[in-house]
């Protein structure tokens, strides 16, 4: 009975809570953060993540940021960063009594994300808080954690000629920003596409598993462990690359299974090597330095 009443309590709060608390943060978001959001239509939940709260956000468009140039990329609309059907924005049920709301944790399922880059290095994708009024209480982020999951990429840098594509089915950031210090941690399961470098291109549909920590200061940034699997291979990757663009990686490869490393080669290098069978286990240690 207890538990049949606390339910129904919570569910008829949200109701009568929800247009209050979406207007709140959406309002907020849209003042606080430095690129513009639109969505379809929004529901409070109570129930689905107890203790904390949910609202549901269908339809979602995330705007590029706009300190980059779209004119470099020809034929192609760079104005969405995020296209979601579905994101969820936790915070406290607390927050709601206190008029605070730290948002704590988002996911985003189902949608399309582009990361692009122009000639001269700049990105659509830097999101930044705005200054705030100190008396400005309202509202806080707290990213402990963004989730993705069926969300189809992009990766385009103009700036290095490269092109990638393809799905994150399950994707995990978090990240802590600190006046110019920025701890950053990632990982995500892609399947790739379609990888292109210049004029080099493979198609070959590739499934990886994705991880990085990173720290970004003053100085420049430190890869403090960078790994990236894919089908059974694996690389790792540590260093730095200073402020002045000098790099100092360090660049592994293990299990590397050469009897199938010529079917990820590009169609015109596959042609030259079609008719050997090599065999062996590779292990690959490496460092690059340099401007």
């Amino acid at each position: 009975i207890l538990f049949i009443t606390a339910s129904a309590l919570l569910f008829s709060a949200s109701l009568f809570l929800e247009n209050r608390v979406a207007e709140i943060i959406l309002n907020s978001l849209n003042k606080n953060v430095s690129t513009k959001l639109n969505i379809g239509s929004s529901r409070l939940t109570f129930l689905r993540k107890f203790p904390n709260a949910s609202l549901v956000l269908k339809d979602v468009l995330v705007y590029s940021s706009p300190d980059f140039n779209p004119d470099s990329f020809k034929g192609i609309n760079t104005d969405t960063l995020l296209n979601a059907r579905s994101v969820s924005v936790d915070f406290k049920i607390t927050d709601i009594i206190r008029g605070i709301y730290n948002i704590e944790r988002i996911s985003a399922k189902t949608g399309k994300i582009n990361f692009y880059t122009d000639t001269a290095g700049r990105v659509n994708y830097i999101i930044k808080v705005k200054n705030r009024n100190p008396t400005d209480n309202d509202f806080a982020i707290n990213l402990k954690r963004i989730n993705l999951s069926d969300i189809d990429a992009c990766y385009n840098n103009l700036a290095t000629r490269l092109l990638i594509t393809g799905v994150i089915k399950n994707g995990r950031i978090k990240s802590r920003i600190s006046g110019e210090d920025i701890d950053f941690t990632a990982g995500a399961e892609i399947q790739i596409s379609t990888f292109q470098l210049y004029n080099t291109i493979i198609s070959k549909p590739i499934s990886s598993k994705l991880g990085l920590v990173l720290k970004k200061s003053n100085k420049g940034i430190v890869f403090k462990n960078g790994s990236l699997k894919i089908e059974n291979y694996d690389f790792g990757l540590n260093g730095t690359i200073s402020s002045d663009r000098i790099l100092d990686l360090n660049i592994t490869g293990n299990n590397i299974d050469l009897s199938n490393v010529k079917n990820y080669l590009p169609e015109k290098y596959y042609e030259l090597v079609s008719q050997y069978s090599p065999s062996g286990k590779l292990i690959v240690k490496s460092k690059v330095k340099g401007k």
